[in-house]
């Protein structure tokens, strides 16, 4: 009963701001008048940045817990942020979208992981099946936000602000996660 709705809103953050990101990386470098191959390639490492994020939290995960998690979500908070500062060099653009992918795909990845060990054997596919539905909404979320906000005529940079403020709402959730992942893995050991 605690842990499921915390689950829920971290899976919905983390992909709420993974689908931001991927979805509006591009406009945001095109905007900068930088070249569609140069957009394109921020999707890529992008990408690239999420595969890496996956494989990096997976052996931390095992050894500390949630802990690795909740750090790279204070590290994609600054990171997503300052993809919306103005008047980047190319170069940099395109490090914090590989740098942004490690940090929030990580965060996402290691959140699906821990969902499989936090719930008993008899209920694992409804507790872990409720997670990725919680978390759908927002890949629902993350474009339409985006969408909802350049409607109001704010600049695409200003997007990746409140993409870092939907994460340092994740960053506070996996602080309260964090013992509560602890706590339940001990008790299911003694079960």
């Amino acid at each position: 009963a605690k842990v499921t709705p915390i689950l829920w809103l971290l899976t919905l953050i983390w992909l709420m701001v993974f689908f931001f990101v991927n979805q509006w990386t591009p406009a945001l470098l095109a905007a900068r008048g930088f070249p569609i191959q140069v957009a394109q390639m921020g999707t890529t490492l992008f990408q690239t940045g999420c595969l890496v994020g996956g494989l990096l939290v997976m052996r931390p995960l095992d050894k500390w817990g949630y802990l690795p998690v909740t750090l790279l979500c204070a590290f994609s908070i600054p990171v997503v942020a300052a993809m919306g500062i103005a008047d980047l060099p190319q170069n940099v653009c395109l490090t914090l979208a590989f740098l942004s992918g490690i940090g929030v795909a990580g965060a996402q990845f290691g959140t699906f992981a821990v969902e499989t060990q936090v719930y008993p054997t008899y209920m694992r596919a409804l507790g872990v099946g409720t997670c990725v539905a919680a978390g759908r909404g927002g890949s629902v979320l993350g474009p339409i936000a985006g969408g909802i906000l350049l409607a109001m005529k704010l600049p695409i940079s200003a997007l990746f602000l409140v993409a870092a403020g939907a994460l340092v709402i994740g960053f506070v959730a996996s602080i309260i996660f964090t013992p509560l992942y602890r706590a339940r893995l001990k008790e299911m050991e003694t079960v």
